[in-house]
């Protein structure tokens, strides 16, 4: 039998599309499937597991799977075998088709992870993933206040080059829909990659744990995929939570009424999370707790990309921890790179805070290019782990300029550690930056990215070694200098600094008799700040 051309789906509207669509879809068409041809009622009355599985492993191989408009009442899972196109003349869940767990069912497996909708090769505990799917225009009520033992998630796929397109997933036990390479024992992992799969326009709403959870145990699979222009909102974990990103672009995310972090990407290679509008990420707000809008873990190798994001946060709990985004390095990962530009971060003006983390697990190393984007009202506005790297970028400097000098001299005595006396002769460009009239040190007023640079030079003394040392509250952050000369050349250090932090310098010698602060031979410390 020829395929059908249907105009009024490529060029008109959804709606008038779903009418001309419903008069083509003839029983015993065998590119169109109509299950209400095939004993299902859709009615939300009728238990329609048993006929429906029937219906759905009659179909033909390259069928269009119709579901019209109604609601169909399932007590466990439903099977949907590879080479399907699975349509639902509708989409909301008022008027469209919406597949619903029974009140009672509590659909579950001894290892928890389920779905209403689920590979055969899942539930086989295969070796290798299913071929591809699509499942478009769909609603997938998941009934929980009815169910409260159920573990439930919408739709599960271990499926390559499927797609979930149009849908809406809502109300579901556990996450709207679980990408895994894992079987139904939770023991099986496949063996091939279950990747290149997409999630486009699809709305996911009011789950017990997370909008789209990736499981790849094999940290090869389930990659290289697309998630655009959807819609994810009130989860009690997460928006989106991925074990491996490699490859994956995440554009166009709308998240909102999240209780932990909205994005967490882990293994993460290539990977690229863009124009994503994250509302009020970490709305649990409990004390102790981490959360991030957007947090990354990189691997070495190809560098991934957070850019043109717009993100606030909930920043409640007296002692919980706001990450607007924390870019991570993971364990042992020495080449770890990524850009962050662009993105706009708006806080609440508690001490909670931080717009932009970089750091690294045990033996890593996290470089980050690109730019702080436009952060207000975030007590701290980026914090840089000691070994990770990101450079300020000119567009984002605040030239505010401090500076103390020494005359004179100031006895040594070998062997030990020395404050140098500054203070005599200063310089303070900006007030409200820095407060000069501590003795001895520079004390920064305003949080934020600062350059120290220094110089000192000795005079008398046997040749030795002979140190300058950059201390922060106290503690050494940098020593520099030459043994066996007089004098020291300039170092610089850019500090992330707190408000009240105190800058100086100190002295180590070996042979030293005195530090030199004569007029042609300034010993001086310089602060500049550079970045919020």
């Amino acid at each position: 039998m020829a395929l059908r051309q249907l105009p009024a789906i490529v060029g008109g509207t959804i709606g008038q599309s779903f009418v001309d669509l419903a008069e083509v879809v003839k029983k015993g068409d065998l590119f169109f499937w109509n299950v209400k041809d095939h004993g299902v009622k859709g009615d939300d009355s009728t238990d329609d597991t048993v006929a429906l599985k029937a219906a759905i492993a009659a179909s033909p191989p390259a069928s269009t799977i119709v579901f019209p408009p109604g609601v169909y009442l399932v007590n466990t899972y439903i099977p949907i075998p590879a080479g399907r196109h699975v349509l639902g003349l509708g989409y909301s869940k008022a008027s469209g088709a919406v597949i619903k767990q029974k009140n009672g069912a509590n659909i579950t497996t001894p290892a928890g992870a389920v779905g209403l909708f689920v590979p055969p090769a899942w539930v086989a505990n295969s070796t290798t993933c299913d071929g591809q799917i699509l499942i478009e225009n769909m609603a997938f009520d998941g009934n929980r206040a009815n169910n409260p033992l159920s573990t439930a998630s919408g739709i599960i796929l271990m499926n390559f080059w499927s797609q979930i397109k149009d849908c809406y997933i809502y109300d579901m036990p556990r996450n709207s829909v679980l990408l895994t390479d894992v079987g139904r024992d939770d023991v099986t992992v496949i063996t091939n990659t279950a990747s290149e799969n997409k999630i486009t326009t699809t709305k996911m709403n009011g789950c017990g744990h997370t909008g789209v959870k990736q499981i790849s145990r094999s940290l090869n699979s389930n990659l290289d995929g697309l998630m655009r222009d959807c819609e994810i909102s009130y989860m009690d974990q997460n928006a989106i939570a991925f074990d491996k990103g490699s490859g994956w672009t995440f554009d166009n995310t709308h998240t909102y009424g999240i209780v932990g972090t909205a994005i967490s990407v882990s293994g993460c290679f290539a990977t690229k999370i863009l124009n994503s509008y994250i509302e009020d990420f970490g709305g649990e707000g409990t004390d102790g707790t981490y959360y991030s809008g957007i947090e990354v873990s990189c691997l070495d190798g190809r560098g991934s990309t957070i850019r043109g994001n717009i993100i606030t946060g909930k920043e409640e709990g007296l002692s919980s921890v706001y990450h607007y985004i924390r870019v991570n390095a993971n364990t042992g990962q020495m080449n770890a790179e990524a850009i962050v530009a662009d993105n706009m971060l708006r806080g609440l003006n508690t001490d909670r805070g931080t717009g932009i983390v970089v750091q690294h697990s045990s033996g890593g190393k996290m470089t980050v290019t690109g730019n702080d984007g436009n952060i207000q009202n975030i007590h701290t506005k980026r914090y840089v782990a000691g070994g990770d790297s990101f450079p300020i970028d000119p567009r984002d400097a605040i030239v505010a300029t401090a500076r103390k000098y020494k005359t004179g001299n100031q006895a040594v005595t070998s062997g030990d550690v020395v404050a140098v006396t500054l203070g005599t002769t200063q310089y303070n460009r900006d007030p409200d930056v820095f407060d000069m009239e501590t003795a001895d040190v520079i004390k920064v007023l305003k949080p934020g990215v600062y350059t120290a640079s220094s110089s000192l030079n000795f005079v008398g003394g046997t040749t030795g070694d002979r140190t300058g040392i950059l201390t922060v509250n106290g503690a050494v952050v940098k020593e520099f200098g030459l043994a066996g000369t007089d004098s020291r050349p300039a170092a610089a250090e850019d500090l992330v600094l707190a408000a009240n932090d105190t800058v100086g310098l100190s002295v180590y010698t070996v042979g030293g008799t005195s530090i030199n602060g004569s007029a042609s031979k300034d010993v001086t410390l310089t602060l500049t700040r550079v970045g919020n």
